[in-house]
């Protein structure tokens, strides 16, 4: 069996606030629509939020899956598991059983704060651990230990158990925020080593209301509509959502696109703020087209996180113009944060599959809400309208908090 070089995007799914399915995200996306509102009273479930708490969220009103799980489902898998699982079905559509039975299968996971239960469910099984009265658990009881409703590696036995296979290989990856390229990168690595025949990458993080207050001590929000490099951007919202990409050995014609190179670095610069020179950016975008032996000339695209932050924006910007020289003042770039909210984990899998929607679609997609561009910023931004685009080569590249920084070259499945 030769070693491959490259791996195949066999499918792609998504559940954010715009849609539960990639048509759904992408259609909204187009339409100029936004996910990002105030918490409704029902989602808070009596919660009371703070003044340091009232920022708008990009946030999932629903994650009701009872019309696609059993009763016998319902009752052996959580609310959070059945959403992840309701979108690796989405990125499987027209892989069968059979399939993946014949195939080494892996799961990577890969998230910046874990699973967590709906608020309401989350906080009765915090005051169960304070009386130690267990008989007050909230109910149903999914598993062994409610604490395994916040345990990522419940995730490994759910998707096994939902496709009929045994997993060759299964690990969870926090990169923070940038841990959805890291996911794929993973996955990309374990095809390329041989190791499997099949890898799922799943990227998610969900809501808290306390998530607002962090950030908001941080000065990272906005009361305002997100701007990316605009020269008056104030900040973001958090979203929440799962991203699915599954990957697979070369064979026959990509679905999507396919992964040629990937790159990690870390500046470990500050615990929170990003190093504005964007230098261990570029080399992890350097790694990536190292090995998918692409030139940075022949770079179409670039898919930054765009938080609309001044820092973050000028590392993304700067690291980019390091890594790809000139040729980047000629590189379009956007971000959707506007539209989804800054969802961790999940931001970066949405960056990869609207990459290869673009790609699908031939079009880059416009930045609301920016309308003039910071003069720091040396890049085009793609602000008013859609641009057509027919590019082969791109790059999606992630930063985090702790310095992480991911990068992935991509490219255009062909006609």
């Amino acid at each position: 069996m030769t070693t491959p070089r490259h791996s195949v995007v066999r499918g792609v799914g998504v559940w954010n606030a715009l849609g539960r399915s990639v048509a759904a995200c992408w259609d909204a996306l187009q339409a100029g629509k936004t996910g990002v509102a105030p918490l409704s009273d029902a989602w808070l479930s009596g919660y009371l939020l703070s003044k340091t708490e009232q920022f708008e969220v990009g946030y999932v009103t629903d994650f009701n899956t009872d019309a696609v799980f059993s009763d016998a489902e319902q009752q052996r898998f959580d609310t959070r598991v059945r959403a992840v699982l309701t979108v690796v079905r989405e990125a499987l559509a027209g892989v069968t059983r059979d399939e993946l039975a014949a195939s080494r299968v892996a799961v990577v996971v890969g998230t910046a704060v874990g699973m967590r239960a709906p608020y309401k469910r989350l906080m009765d099984g915090l005051k169960v651990y304070q009386t130690g009265n267990l008989s007050e658990l909230p109910r149903p009881h999914h598993y062994a230990s409610f604490v395994m409703e916040n345990l990522p590696d419940t995730l490994f036995h759910a998707v096994a158990h939902d496709l009929g296979v045994s997993l060759r290989e299964s690990m969870v990856v926090s990169n923070i925020c940038a841990s959805g390229s890291t996911t794929i990168a993973h996955g990309h690595e374990l095809i390329r080593q041989n190791r499997v025949d099949v890898a799922i990458c799943i990227g998610f993080d969900f809501f808290h209301p306390r998530q607002n207050r962090v950030f908001g001590d941080l000065q990272l929000l906005s009361q305002s509509p997100c701007m990316p490099f605009d020269q008056h951007r104030k900040g973001f919202q958090i979203g929440e959502g799962i991203g699915v990409v599954v990957l697979e050995r070369e064979k026959g014609q990509p679905r999507y696109g396919e992964v040629l190179g990937c790159g990690l670095a870390s500046d470990a610069a500050h615990p929170t703020a990003p190093d504005r020179s964007g230098k261990y950016y570029a080399r992890a975008i350097q790694m990536a087209l190292s090995e998918g032996g692409v030139a940075p000339t022949s770079i179409d695209y670039v898919s930054v996180i765009g938080r609309g932050s001044v820092q973050s924006d000028l590392k993304e910007t700067n690291g980019t113009l390091l890594a790809l020289g000139a040729h980047a003042k000629q590189i379009a770039i956007n971000s959707f944060i506007p539209q989804t909210g800054y969802c961790f984990a999940a931001s970066g899998m949405f960056g990869f599959v609207l990459t290869m929607m673009q790609f699908r679609h031939k079009v880059l997609l416009p930045t609301r809400h920016t309308t003039q561009v910071d003069p720091q910023i040396e890049m085009p931004i793609i602000c008013q309208q859609a641009m057509p685009f027919d590019g082969q080569y791109a790059v999606v590249s992630n930063d985090a908090f702790m310095g992480g920084n991911a990068a992935l070259v991509v490219r255009k499945a062909s006609a």
